[in-house]
C-alpha cells in the first residue's frame, strides 16, 4: 500500500504498479488502522466505483 494526500484524503493504491487506488478519509485511515508499507485488501462495491482511463 502507498498513500498520498487527495483533497484531504489519502490515495490508497494497489498492486505491483498502483493500478487500483481508493481515496480514504483521514477518520477512516484510522479506524482502519492504515500505514504505510503495510497490507491491506480492497473490497469493492459495484455502485461505488468510478473509472478512469490511465
Amino acid at each position: 500500500m502507498r498513500r498520498r494526500w487527495s483533497r484531504g484524503c489519502r490515495r490508497v493504491r494497489a498492486g505491483e504498479r498502483g493500478q487500483l487506488s481508493a481515496d480514504v478519509t483521514p477518520e477512516a485511515t484510522a479506524e482502519l488502522g492504515l500505514a504505510p508499507g503495510m497490507k491491506a485488501f480492497f473490497v469493492i462495491k459495484a455502485g461505488a466505483v468510478s473509472i478512469y482511463p490511465g
